[in-house]
């Protein structure tokens, strides 16, 4: 009655153990056999750098999942896992997005962060190292490295998938739910059906569009988040650092969280006009640009 079962478009994340993620597979053939139409995202949360966050039994079933998805934005890291294969090159981050693509058919990916290390940026074009940000007139700290968020759509009459990508400036400091508000937003703002002949002749993409926008709004949170975190009780004393000092202080940990919840209902004109609102300011990350030569050299 109130559409809760027949919904248009859908959102799974952080999800334990396979005996959960196996009743909401059950759950996403359901609705794809009532809705063949339903934009289904899903975000594979199996860990980050190096560290699984699920049982390892969790792993194979997100494969069988993948097909199910209309998008998919998955980490480095969470990549590497489902490909079975780590992308050190840009060779292999090309095979990865062809099996993502072939293999499991995902029409639509998005690597959400890929950590510009020295390695990484010698076979990256310059204009996606995110070498040009001015930070220094910036109040809250950055980390060394930036990170870059690609996605790639493949249509079916395609030989090769259309690939954008953006640098961004990495902000300093665990904050968490950045990848919940990240995917949740691409979602938001993916339009399969716009007609906007000004984005089609830049080379735009439906994904490409609520990317950029999704990256746009998720900066601007975490900024307002960081800036003001600054403030919180205690901030004088702790710093942004992550690590060194919380075993000497229980309530380190509980007191750094606190101050860097996200500040979402402050953000809702971000959030509701997809970042329109902070174009002309200053901006420490790209906007999502056409990988021309991606699949050419």
């Amino acid at each position: 009655m109130n559409g809760l079962l027949n919904p248009s478009r859908l959102l799974t994340g952080y999800t334990p153990n396979a005996e959960c993620l196996s009743a909401i597979a059950m759950l996403i053939n359901k609705l794809r056999s009532q809705n063949s139409k339903l934009v289904y995202l899903l975000d594979p949360v199996i860990g980050d750098n190096g560290r699984l966050y699920v049982a390892e039994d969790v792993i194979p079933l997100y494969r069988t999942m993948l097909s199910a998805a209309t998008i998919i934005t998955p980490n480095w890291f969470e990549v590497e896992t489902l490909v079975g294969f780590k992308l050190d090159s840009r060779a292999t981050l090309q095979r990865a997005i062809s099996t993502l693509h072939r293999e499991y058919g995902v029409p639509h990916v998005v690597i959400s962060s890929i950590p510009v290390t020295p390695q990484r940026a010698a076979w990256l074009p310059v204009s996606f190292q995110g070498t040009t940000f001015d930070l220094a007139k910036e109040d809250i700290a950055y980390a060394a490295e930036g990170l870059l968020c690609l996605s790639s759509s493949l249509t079916d009459d395609s030989e090769e998938s259309i690939v954008h990508a953006a640098a961004i400036a990495q902000i300093a400091g665990y904050y968490a739910g950045v990848g919940d508000l990240f995917s949740a937003t691409v979602l938001g703002y993916y339009d399969p059906d716009g007609d906007n002949a000004e984005q089609a002749a830049a080379g735009a993409t439906p994904l490409s569009v609520a990317v950029d926008k999704a990256i746009r709004t998720t900066h601007a949170i975490l900024r307002k988040t960081a800036k003001a975190s600054i403030l919180a009780p205690g901030a004088s004393e702790d710093g942004f650092t992550d690590e060194e000092l919380d075993g000497k202080d229980e309530n380190r940990r509980p007191r750094r969280m606190r101050a860097r919840e996200l500040r979402l209902v402050g953000s809702a004109d971000v959030i509701l006009g997809g970042g329109e609102s902070l174009k002309g300011t200053p901006l420490c990350h790209s906007a999502m640009t056409r990988w021309k030569d991606f699949w050419t050299s």
